[in-house]
C-alpha cells in the first residue's frame, strides 16, 4: 500500500453525495458516494486533471480513489 501524503493530515468532505471515483475524472466508475463531514485520507497531494483539481485517498472502506478537490477542505 502507498504511504499517505503527509502524516496527520485528512480532506474532510465539505459536500454531500461527492463521488469517490476510480480516476481523476468526472467520467470514471463511482466507488463510493461520500458525505459531508466524511475524512478520507490522502496519498498524494492535490494534482490537476483534465482541468480540475483532484486528490488520491482512501476512503473509509480502505479503497483506494480520487476525489474533486472542489469538495473537499485540508485538515490537521
Amino acid at each position: 500500500m502507498e504511504s499517505y501524503w503527509a502524516p496527520g493530515v485528512k480532506l474532510v468532505l465539505t459536500g454531500d453525495y461527492v463521488n469517490f471515483r476510480t480516476a481523476p475524472s468526472t467520467d470514471s466508475n463511482v466507488i463510493d458516494s461520500l458525505m459531508s463531514g466524511e475524512e478520507i485520507a490522502p496519498l498524494k497531494g492535490a494534482f490537476e486533471a483534465e482541468g480540475r483539481q483532484w486528490w488520491k485517498a482512501i476512503n473509509a472502506q480502505g479503497e483506494v480513489g480520487y476525489v474533486s478537490a472542489d469538495f473537499v477542505r485540508v485538515a490537521c
